[in-house]
């Protein structure tokens, strides 16, 4: 009688020593379920599409005001101007934003109304800034 008893203690301590080395072992990222491996590649990727976006965003921000800086109203607005220069640059503005109006849109179809609204606040600037 007493080997079955002894049996049945050793095979509960055997049983509670595993469960504790499964603990360990999912605390330890011993062993990864492979959903939880897809949940973090997915959070992952949004992530990296958010901060691409954003990436796409700010580049497009920075075109604005390189723009709005380099053009040689900037170079006026720093001088005295005469009305004939003032005239030369204007029209030689006019000359480069219908051509840039001509051009293909780089952001294609991903272009939001959001960049569109930043796109005419610079462009407006930019006016406003050649004295029109």
């Amino acid at each position: 009688m007493p080997l079955p008893i002894f049996l049945i203690v050793l095979a509960g301590i055997a049983f509670a020593a595993f469960t504790v080395y499964l603990d360990h072992k999912k605390k330890t990222g011993g062993t990864i379920d492979p959903k939880e491996l897809e949940k973090a590649m997915a959070d992952l990727n949004a992530a990296l599409e958010d901060a691409l976006a954003e990436r796409a965003q700010l580049t497009e921000r920075v075109r604005n005001l390189e723009a709005i800086v380099t053009t040689e109203t900037y170079d006026l607005l720093k001088s005295d101007p005469t009305p004939e220069e003032v005239q030369r640059v204007a029209a030689r503005l006019d000359a480069a934003l219908l051509d840039d109006q001509l051009q293909e849109d780089p952001l294609g179809d991903d272009r939001t109304a959001e960049d569109a609204a930043r796109a005419s606040d610079a462009a407006r600037l930019a006016r406003r800034l050649r004295g029109r």
